[in-house]
């Protein structure tokens, strides 16, 4: 299994995700997926105009985003009576291999509502994994874990 900071962007940078039946909707649609398609995440930041996502899959990346944004844009086009583009096309991916790598992202994600001016501490912006992770509590939106070092372990390779 892999792991990958994700970030996507809505069209034209709208701030779509303040309004809560938008931000709703995204956050049914990492839920739905992460059942159907069974990866997971371990880090997010929901912005106003744009998402941050840590996640672990065996699956393509592209199938994984792409089936969010295209349930998340169908949602809100249907919301706004509107066939307008919801989600500015492709997304950056990087690839995490080590534990430092992944908690300097996750540090950065959290501290993204601070940087942007939405909140004084991270620990005040709702749509983020920091409180959750920094308090040992379930993410209340949909299944989230944070790693450790033991995950980027090297695994045996069997012959």
């Amino acid at each position: 299994m892999k792991t990958y900071f994700i970030t996507s962007v809505t069209q034209f940078r709208i701030p779509f995700f303040l309004v809560s039946m938008f931000r709703d909707a995204f956050l049914r649609g990492v839920k739905y997926f992460q059942e159907t398609l069974g990866f997971q995440v371990s880090g997010f930041c929901l912005m106003p105009d744009h998402v941050h996502m840590i996640i672990s899959s065996d699956q393509p990346v592209s199938k994984i985003i792409g089936n969010i944004k295209s349930y998340c844009g169908r949602e809100i086009s249907r919301i706004l009576d509107d066939r307008g583009k919801v989600w500015e096309d492709g997304y950056i991916k990087l690839e995490i291999k080590s534990y430092n790598a992944y908690e300097n992202i996750l540090d950065t994600i959290h501290a993204n509502p601070v940087k942007r001016g939405l909140v004084k501490k991270s620990a005040d912006y709702p749509y983020s994994s920091y409180e959750y992770f920094k308090e040992n509590k379930p993410v209340p939106f949909f299944p989230a874990v944070k790693l450790t070092e033991n995950d980027f372990a090297p695994q045996p390779v069997t012959v």
